[in-house]
């Protein structure tokens, strides 16, 4: 630079030069022939936002958990799969169901609520006081009595499988994935189950970025006989349906979509790609800061990949433009 010829003796003032931008998405592959960490939520950071997937995945970059008054959700959604997976090992079918009445339904549920309280609570580092466990037990088998009636309204089904591990593999690489509960139905093919506890959130099959690639994924790592794929709310005000099938009535609040209704197979192969082009994504360290819509309003990783500073430092939008809302 410059030297200023007012400075002090002894002190050099020069003028800096300018600033170099650097765009750094990239980072190293991930090892050939290693599975892929996460599961099927590794696939969901990645669709969200790139830069998510790396950090969480690479950098360990996660979050951290926080104090929440009254039961851990996490812990209501384990005490949850724990029961509904004891529960149906011990009916089988919706014949069983069916025959329950009353007193023995109320018997069953009670019994599997205490074993998986009893289960999680062991294996947790903070209990839980017995008004509260008792309050989540009378909370948990209101929810799954909600759930049982309106499985009672399904054509008859026989449970296939429960808490099944099965691995994705797409262009080489490889997820493994748990499965929540897969049903045989009456014609030969089967529905796929995925309990949440959370707010039911839209799924869209056709999406180009499947931000909600549990299902898709579910689909392609057991095979083709796939007939229908439901995310399952679970929540005091009711139980929520929501996901895909190849035709109408499979499962509970779902239709079949006109896409899925012609063209299943095609509606496959498209989850395929999909999928297959998020894998890869993950797999070549893809991680620019590219937020889909609405996915920044529950990460927590603004402070590493500044998506506010790069926003502030984007041109002006103003003439009629909305920003990405990211």
């Amino acid at each position: 630079g410059t030297p200023w010829d007012g400075a002090p003796p002894g002190v050099t003032v020069g003028v800096a030069g300018s600033l170099e931008s650097i765009a750094d998405a990239e980072g190293p592959p991930w090892p050939r022939g290693r599975r892929l960490r996460g599961g099927v939520q590794a696939l969901q950071w990645q669709a969200e936002c790139p830069f998510s997937a790396f950090a969480q995945l690479r950098l360990g970059a996660v979050r951290l958990a926080e104090h929440a008054a009254g039961v851990d959700p996490r812990l209501r959604g384990r005490v949850l799969h724990r029961a509904l997976e004891a529960l149906w090992r011990d009916l089988g079918d919706s014949a069983a169901l069916q025959a329950l009445g009353p007193a023995e339904q109320s018997r069953r549920v009670a019994a599997a609520l205490d074993a998986a309280l009893e289960s999680e609570l062991r294996d947790s580092v903070a209990g839980l006081p017995p008004l509260l466990q008792a309050a989540e037990r009378r909370r948990s088998a209101l929810v799954i009595g909600a759930l049982l009636d309106t499985e009672r309204t399904r054509a008859a089904f026989r449970v296939l499988a429960t808490e099944v591990q099965r691995p994705l593999a797409l262009g080489g690489l490889e997820l493994g994935l748990r499965l929540d509960r897969v049903d045989a139905l009456g014609d030969g093919g089967v529905a796929i189950l995925d309990y949440k506890t959370g707010r039911p959130a839209a799924f869209d099959p056709q999406a180009e970025r499947q931000r909600r690639p549990q299902l898709p994924g579910y689909a392609l790592a057991w095979g083709e006989d796939v007939a229908a794929l439901a995310t399952v709310h679970l929540r005091r005000d009711g139980v929520t349906w929501r996901g895909v099938a190849d035709a109408d009535g499979r499962l509970p609040q779902l239709r079949a979509t006109r896409a899925a209704a012609g063209a299943w197979s095609g509606l496959r192969a498209h989850w395929r790609a999909s999928l297959g082009a998020l894998l890869a994504e993950l797999a070549a360290g893809s991680a620019p800061v590219a937020p889909l819509a609405g996915a920044c309003a529950h990460c927590h990783l603004a402070a590493l990949c500044r998506v506010d500073a790069a926003r502030l430092a984007a041109p002006d939008r103003r003439d009629g433009e909305d920003g990405d809302g990211g």
